[in-house]
C-alpha cells in the first residue's frame, strides 16, 4: 500500500513538472511572437520618435502634474485656514457690533442720567440747599438751647445729690413697701401718723409683739426667764379681743403671765397689770387649786386653767411695739 501511494506522488509530480515545461514554452513563444512584431512595426524611424516623443511628454506631463501637486496641497492648506480665520472673523465682527450698539446704548442711558443727575443737582443746590442751611441753623440754635437746659438739669443734679446726700447722713430710707409702714394708725394728737413694729420672728397685734415658742415646752419660772431674754414676759391679757388673737396664734395649751404662787388665792399678772380686770375668761369651776396648782394656762379648749407651775408647756412671749412717726414723708423714733 505505501508503495503504491509513492507510485501515485511521483506521478503527479511528473505530471506537473511537464505542465511548469510546457508553460514556459509557450511564454518563450510568444516573446518571440512580440518581439518580432515589435521589431516590425517599429521599423521605421519616425515611429521610433514619435514614440520616444510620446513618453517624454508622459514623463513631462506626470513631472508637472507632481510639481502642481506640490504646489496644491500646501496652498489649499493654506486656504482652508484662511478661510476659517476669515469665518472667525465674520463671527467676531457680528460680535463686535453686538458690543458696539450695546455700548452706544450703554453711554445714550447714561447720557440721561446724567441729565437727570445735573437737574436734580440743580433742584439741590438752588431750593434744598438753602432749606437745608436754613435748618441747620435752627438746629444749632435747637442744640444749643438744650445744651443750655442740659447744665441747668445737671446743676439742678447735683444740688438734689447733694440734698440726698445730706439726708442720707442724717436719716434711713425706708421703701414705702416696707413692712414698717404697713400698719401706720392716725395719731391722736396732730396729723403725724403712728407705725408700730416688731423684730423679727415676732407678731404684731394693735401696739403689741407676740412670739410664741412653737418648738420647745418649759415649766411656768423656766417660762419667765426665757421671755425676758427675748425681751418681753409672758403674755398679758387685758381684753377679750387679745384673747382671740391668741388663740387664732396657737394651736396647744400654752402658759400666760398670771399666777398665784406668792400666796393662794392672790392673783397677780407678771406686769402688774390689775387682776380684777381680767377675770372673764376662767373654764367654767375654775380656778380651782386642784393639787397645788398656782401658775395659769390658755387653750382653745379650756380657755384660762389653772396648773401645777413644773409641768412643761410651750409659752407666749408679748412686748410692747416699737414705734415709728411718719410726718410729711419722714419717719423718726
Amino acid at each position: 500500500m505505501e508503495g503504491a501511494v509513492y507510485a501515485d506522488l511521483m506521478f503527479q509530480s511528473h505530471e506537473v513538472r511537464d505542465q511548469e515545461t510546457l508553460r514556459m514554452d509557450d511564454r518563450e513563444n510568444m516573446k518571440e511572437d512580440m518581439s518580432c512584431t515589435s521589431e516590425k512595426n517599429l521599423g521605421s524611424p519616425f515611429l521610433r520618435r514619435l514614440l520616444v516623443g510620446s513618453l517624454l511628454l508622459v514623463v513631462a506631463l506626470f513631472t508637472l502634474t507632481v510639481t502642481l501637486l506640490s504646489y496644491y496641497l500646501p496652498v489649499s492648506s493654506h486656504l482652508r485656514s484662511a478661510e476659517a480665520e476669515a469665518e472667525s472673523l465674520r463671527r467676531n465682527s457680528s460680535h463686535w457690533l453686538d458690543e458696539r450698539e450695546m455700548a452706544q446704548n450703554d453711554a445714550f442711558q447714561m447720557q440721561k442720567n446724567l441729565s437727570s443727575v445735573q437737574r436734580e443737582y440743580s433742584i439741590v443746590h438752588d431750593i434744598l440747599l438753602p432749606r437745608l442751611l436754613y435748618n441747620q441753623t435752627q438746629h444749632q440754635r435747637a442744640l444749643q438751647a438744650i445744651e443750655r437746659q442740659r447744665k441747668d438739669v445737671r446743676s439742678d443734679l447735683r444740688k438734689i445729690q447733694e440734698h440726698y446726700g445730706s439726708l442720707r447722713k442724717r436719716n434711713i430710707l425706708i421703701p414705702r413697701s416696707s413692712d414698717l409702714l404697713r400698719n401706720c394708725i392716725a395719731s391722736e394728737h396732730d396729723s403725724a401718723m403712728l407705725c408700730p413694729f416688731c423684730p423679727p420672728g415676732w407678731t404684731l397685734f394693735e401696739t403689741s409683739c407676740y412670739l410664741h415658742s412653737a418648738e420647745d415646752a418649759r415649766s411656768w419660772g423656766e417660762s419667765l426667764p426665757w421671755c425676758r431674754v427675748q425681751g418681753g414676759h409672758l403674755v398679758v391679757i387685758n381684753d377679750e379681743e387679745e384673747q382671740n388673737f391668741l388663740e387664732s396664734l396657737v394651736n396647744d395649751t400654752i402658759w400666760i403671765g398670771l399666777s398665784d404662787y406668792h400666796r393662794e388665792g392672790n392673783w397677780r399678772w407678771v406686769d402688774g397689770t390689775p387682776y380684777d380686770s381680767t377675770t372673764w375668761s376662767w373654764h367654767t369651776d375654775q380656778p380651782n387649786n386642784d393639787g397645788d396648782e398656782d401658775c395659769v394656762t390658755l387653750s382653745r379648749v379650756s380657755k384660762w386653767n389653772d396648773d401645777k407651775c413644773s409641768e412643761k408647756y410651750k409659752s407666749v412671749c408679748e412686748r410692747r411695739a416699737d414705734r415709728l412717726t411718719l410726718k410729711g414723708g419722714t419717719l423718726s423714733n
